[in-house]
């Protein structure tokens, strides 16, 4: 059996060695957290939080998602605002993600990483007049503002600093396009289209 401990901040739950705690909802319930500020926090090394069968393939293994206005859209959403205060200085975003190696990486290794990473599986035929990608971002403002910055739908860059070495034949870009074209091309087919 677990330890449950009663603390003036809390509950503390401790399974016992290898076991898991697990939160059954039945008829349609929410896991929720109220009552002031909150932070969900998974803290050791090889922690993982994930929605879904990661490793499936078939239809009913991610969380589904329903497009109908009012429904849910989203797998995960998460939502920020400024809490009606002013922003200072720096720099703030609803989602970060970061990815770090602290061990060099062999050249003979074909590894690609990334901080995010977005993707659109078509795993059947699809007809629409909206817009398909893997990736989507935008900016968006309210009428009767004035913007006294750079704005856009995407911000992307990259940092070599001093002492830092790029090795010949190798590219450094703030954004790279490529695809595979390799299938019936009957419509336009472009890396790169600004409309």
């Amino acid at each position: 059996m677990p330890e449950i401990d009663v603390l003036d901040s809390g509950w503390r739950i401790t399974p016992p060695a290898g076991k898991n705690v697990v939160v059954t909802l039945s008829g349609g319930g929410k896991f929720q957290v109220a009552g002031g500020d909150c932070e969900l926090q998974v803290g050791d090394t090889e922690d993982e939080t994930y929605g879904g069968d990661v490793s499936g393939d078939s239809a009913g293994d991610g969380v589904r998602v329903v497009s109908a206005d009012g429904n849910k859209h989203f797998a995960h959403a998460v939502y920020a605002d400024d809490g009606g205060k002013e922003l200072a200085a720096g720099w703030v975003s609803t989602i970060f993600g970061s990815m770090k190696n602290y061990t060099a990486v062999t050249p003979s290794c074909n590894l690609s990483a990334f901080g995010v990473t977005g993707q659109m599986h078509a795993g059947a035929s699809i007809a629409s007049i909206g817009n398909i990608g893997g990736v989507y971002g935008v900016f968006e403002t309210v009428t009767g503002v004035t913007l006294g910055c750079n704005v856009m739908g995407g911000l992307f860059g990259f940092s070599i600093p001093s002492g830092a070495v790029l090795s010949a034949g190798n590219i450094a870009c703030g954004i790279l396009i490529s695809g595979n074209l390799s299938g019936t091309m009957t419509g336009d087919s472009e890396p790169n289209w600004i409309v």
